[in-house]
């Protein structure tokens, strides 16, 4: 309809034409319009593509950072937390730095997390074991024998000390990580400083150390280089053109994907470098635009996106805030030009445009020949028509010519209706499957966001073992991309035999799920994944999921050693040990206790003895005095009190008790160590009758003196004579006892 108005309001301007000029002229601008329309289109569209891909790009890139850094930041706070469990629950004597720096040696060659494990006490004592960058490890002493100074020696690959390569002033407790562990009173971060040791800038996560009566008595803490997170953002694959960097709340750099360092040398001295003063246009920009929006950094505290020009180009900068539970604010930035995408998109919108001039050319040239074609047997029937008009009646002319014409021209007018109409369909149907395709796209985009946000290996297996695909956490666990997987076999890379064998084998197995723990070697390191795999499109593809319990895996062999140890003192103390209910009744006893009690082993005392009070108490108000003192206290020291034998004999026992309680104080047990001083009381009882019975001599003694008095004064001396042969025995007998 509208172009039947365009045709007929150019004729109205243009007057009487020719019938080609009234065929080509609009069908000329049709194509022109089309053509336009379509490149203009495809610009578009191309520019939108960029701009979703740079802000996925940008997702995909502060994601890893924050990963990166979380686990990077996170895991010396755990090691550290671990050792202060271990010293305040007395399984680890800090003051014991031979075995201290050994332990300390063992981590740094076991774990890739850290690479300086230190420990500085109030008294300004250190030890630390460092892995330094060229791959040698050094210990690091200041103690009485070496103050003020702190000497540094060389280590074997056994830990062992083979010289001493420096030596040098220091005093831990003036260092920036120890007073700010002190002004804290927690695990904390100190502020970036300057290694004393190396000259270079790092950062250091701390954990005050408490001993058993909870009293500070120093710091354990680790080093982390600002060089290595450097180093992890230039590893990162942005763009062409991207940058990565981090910053603190004040504007300082800390680390940064490009080659300047986050410092300047002025005067031999190290000076922090703000962002404001960075040599990077983009870093100086950004942080720039960040001070004039906010005023301060630390109100950011959300993802934040914007763009940016510098030099004509535009650059998305995302801004997202890292926060640690210690206390650390940084933030993250990245900024990815748009031109790094576009060079394709323009070259791509060039072709459109040249292949549509050309089609256009070519739909004019098609345009001419088809309006003469068509134009030529009218222009015969206009010249029949002039012919008759003009007198000559003799022209065959019939009338079914103009019929058809008129035909024609109801069938142009019918089938140009059913093509609006059609169209009209098509263009609504276009419409509805434009939207289920962007609600397939976004759905697509968040399972592919859920997948990659699951902290354990993804895996998709096609019937016959070869890989469909894998999550971005299998990927990086393995340092390679999802796309190096698809289309290889299952155990390509040789790093877990047992994945293969427990896909192959349900793979071709008739069940439709199943799970098993598998070990998997990575970087030289055994982890341990509980797999679970289940069967989909009717057996003809799975997807295994893993879960890594490597640390929980550590922790029960941990905890089956500790077992071992307790065990192992349990059966072969000396003294005797046990635990009992608050009714009286012993859940566990040891061989030693059984001994002193004549029991011919725990198990038969467990069984005979069913109430302490009675059984065991030969006064049986003790045992309610001593619940009472439990109760009261908590626990009893030294408790002296008779108890009977399996014999029935009378025994001495002393006795120290703990009550133990969950973690809403109800009693569960008590536990306590007795030991058998029956020897030792009958020995206090010989002694007890001893001096009454040099009493009772010395009363004699005294009358026998009053009647010399009187008989003769001769017996006196005779008198004082005996008694000092009994002070002498007397004398005698106290050392006997004192020996035995």
């Amino acid at each position: 309809m509208i172009i039947n108005r365009i045709q007929q309001l150019a004729i109205k301007k243009l007057g009487n034409v020719s019938l080609l000029t009234i065929l080509l002229v609009p069908f000329a601008m049709q194509i022109f319009a089309v053509v336009g329309l379509t490149g203009y289109l495809s610009f578009r569209n191309g520019q939108k593509a960029v701009n979703e891909l740079v802000t996925q790009l940008s997702n995909s890139v502060t994601a890893r950072i924050d990963q990166r850094l979380q686990n990077y930041l996170n895991t010396p706070h755990l090691i550290q937390q671990v050792q202060a469990d271990a010293v305040r629950n007395g399984t680890l004597n800090i003051t014991d730095f031979s075995k201290l720096e050994h332990q300390f040696w063992n981590q740094i060659e076991l774990s890739d997390a850290v690479d300086y494990i230190y420990y500085g006490n109030k008294e300004g004592n250190f030890l630390g074991v460092q892995k330094y960058q060229d791959g040698r490890t050094v210990v690091k002493i200041r103690d009485l024998s070496t103050a003020p100074k702190r000497e540094i020696y060389l280590l074997n690959s056994n830990g062992d000390r083979l010289k001493l390569i420096k030596s040098k002033n220091y005093d831990p407790r003036v260092r920036p990580w120890y007073k700010a562990t002190i002004k804290k009173g927690l695990s904390t971060w100190s502020p970036i400083y300057i290694s004393a040791d190396l000259g270079i800038l790092q950062i250091t996560p701390t954990t005050p150390i408490y001993d058993e009566k909870g009293s500070f008595i120093g710091v354990l803490a680790t080093n982390l280089l600002l060089s290595q997170i450097s180093d992890f953002l230039r590893e990162l694959k942005i763009s062409k053109s991207g940058k990565a960097f981090i910053i603190e709340h004040s504007g300082n750099l800390v680390a940064s994907s490009q080659d300047e360092p986050p410092f300047i040398i002025r005067n031999d001295e190290i000076i922090r470098l703000n962002a404001n003063n960075s040599s990077e246009p983009i870093i100086k920009l950004t942080v720039q635009h960040l001070w004039e929006k906010f005023g301060k950094l630390h109100h950011i505290n959300a993802p934040t996106y914007f763009r940016v020009i510098l030099k004509g180009k535009k650059h998305l900068v995302q801004i997202s805030p890292i926060e640690n539970s210690k206390g650390l604010e940084w933030l993250s930035i990245v900024a990815i030009p748009e031109s790094d995408f576009m060079e394709q998109i323009n070259t791509n919108t060039r072709n459109t445009f040249i292949l549509c001039f050309s089609a256009l050319v070519l739909a004019i040239i098609l345009g001419i020949f088809t309006s003469r074609w068509i134009s030529n047997p009218i222009l015969k029937l206009s010249k029949a028509a002039q012919a008759i008009a003009s007198g000559k009646i003799n022209q065959n002319v019939e009338g079914k010519n103009i019929k058809e014409l008129e035909v024609l021209a109801g069938s142009f007018n019918s089938m140009a209706r059913q093509l609006r109409e059609s169209f009209e369909i098509l263009e609504a149907k276009n419409a509805d499957l434009e939207e289920a395709k962007e609600a397939l796209a976004k759905s697509k985009e968040q399972l592919e966001a859920v997948i990659n946000a699951v902290p354990g290996p993804i895996s998709w297996i096609d019937s016959d073992g070869f890989y469909l695909g894998v999550n971005q956490h299998l990927a990086g666990t393995l340092n390679l991309s999802p796309d190096a997987f698809i289309g290889q076999e299952i155990g390509f890379l040789s790093n877990s035999s047992e994945f293969a064998k427990f896909m192959d084998n349900f793979i071709y197995s008739s069940d439709k799920s199943t799970s098993q723990i598998i070990s998997i070697q990575v970087k030289n390191y055994l982890l341990y994944y509980l797999v679970a795999a289940h069967k989909y499109q009717q057996g003809k593809a799975t997807v295994s999921v893993g879960i890594d319990i490597t640390e929980r895996k550590k922790a029960q062999e941990a905890l089956r050693i500790a077992e071992e140890n307790y065990r192992s003192i349990f059966e072969n103390a000396l003294e005797g040990i046990f635990q009992s209910t608050p009714e009286g009744q012993y859940i566990s006893v040891n061989p030693a206790m059984a001994r002193i009690y004549g029991y011919n082993s725990p198990e038969e005392m467990i069984t005979n003895i069913k109430e302490i009070g009675t059984q065991i108490y030969v006064d049986p108000n003790g045992w309610d005095q001593f619940k009472h003192q439990l109760e009261q206290e908590g626990k009893v020291k030294d408790w002296e009190y008779q108890v009977y034998g399996k014999d029935g004999s009378i025994l001495w026992i002393k006795e120290n008790t703990r009550v133990v309680r969950d973690d809403t104080g109800k009693v569960l047990y008590y536990e306590g160590i007795i030991e058998n001083i029956t020897k030792r009381k009958q020995k206090e009882e010989a002694l007890k009758r001893e001096v009454e019975e040099l009493k009772i001599e010395i009363d004699k003694t005294k009358q026998n003196q009053q009647v010399a008095d009187i008989v003769e004064a001769e017996s006196f001396q005779t008198l004082k004579q005996k008694l000092t042969r009994m002070k002498q025995k007397r004398r005698k007998k106290f050392e006997q006892i004192e020996k035995d």
